[in-house]
Formats: structure tokens, sequence, C-alpha cells
């Protein structure tokens, strides 16, 4: 494992490209083995391993969803933890499209309303939460006044990306 491990390491750290990050996701391919080296290493705490192991993550993630179940925990650990925002934004991305546990509802909107209300949040971090929160929403209405109240609050000093998303859930829930 150990090689494999230094392998992907290698890879990763070659450049910061797309066409490294489809090479980092080839080299994955089926394996799930080699998934969890590669969960390993964003799980882990080398800065720049982190960071660009995250967006490959995220592409694994998005196309083979079940993949990420029994990611679910420490992925949110890190998300709360980040040591980097790429950690943030592309973590909160998978699960965007993974079947959450209803035991990580409310971490997860504890985390999601954090980055939403905080004005220095990225844009692509608050729209990442916002799809999140959104979902567990969607299951829990009585959590749709305080995410209304929030986005409402935020709209003033947000992006016009983001002012365009948080309007269009306001408008569905009131």
């Amino acid at each position: 494992m150990l090689k494999l491990k230094d392998e992907l390491r290698k890879i990763i750290l070659f450049e910061h490209s797309r066409k490294q990050r489809d090479k980092v996701v080839d080299w994955v391919g089926d394996s799930r083995r080699r998934f969890s080296v590669l969960m390993e290493l964003f799980l882990g705490d080398e800065y720049r391993v982190v960071q660009r192991a995250a967006w490959a993550v995220r592409t694994i993630g998005e196309a083979r969803p079940q993949w990420m179940t029994s990611y679910i925990g420490p992925m949110i650990e890190s998300i709360q933890n980040p040591i980097h925002d790429a950690v943030v934004r592309n973590g909160l991305l998978v699960l965007v499209g993974v079947k959450i546990p209803k035991r990580y509802w409310g971490e997860l909107v504890e985390i999601g309303f954090d980055y939403l209300s905080k004005v220095t949040t990225p844009t692509a971090i608050k729209r990442a939460a916002l799809l999140v929160v959104a979902r567990i929403v969607e299951q829990e209405p009585e959590l749709r006044e305080e995410l209304v109240l929030v986005l409402q609050d935020q709209i003033p000093y947000s992006t016009v990306g983001f002012k365009g998303i948080a309007t269009k859930y306001i408008k569905r829930w009131t």
C-alpha cells in the first residue's frame, strides 16, 4: 500500500492541472483499493497534496457516489477543519450527490449555516454549502425559514452568481 501511496503522491504533485487531475482519476480507475489510497492522501495533512487530491476526489465522487459512503464522516471532519479551501469546496460538492445518512444532517446543517453566514466565505464554498443544506432542508422543512433568513442577510454582500442561486431558493421557500 505504501508503494501505491508514493506512486499516487508523485502523480498528484507533478503539476496542478485538469490533465493531471484526469491522470489521478485514470490511476484510480475501477479500483476501490486505489480510491482508498486517494482518500488517505485527501484526508491527510500535506497541504499541496490535499489541495490537488480534492479535485480528483470530487470527480470520482460525482461519478461513483456509492464509493463515498464510508468516507462521509471523515469528509465532514475535514470540511470542519480544512487544510485548504479546496477540501471544503470539493468535499461539499461531493456530498451534494451522496445519500447522506440522517445522523449527519445536523452537523452538516451547522457547518453549512456557518459557511453561509460569513461574509468572508468564498463564493464557491457558499454555493456548495447552500446546495448541501438545501438538500437537507428539502427533507426537514422546519429549517427553511432559518435558511431563508441567512440567505436574505447575505445577499447584500454577495456576488451576482451567489445572489442568483440564493434568490432562487428564497423564492422556492417563501
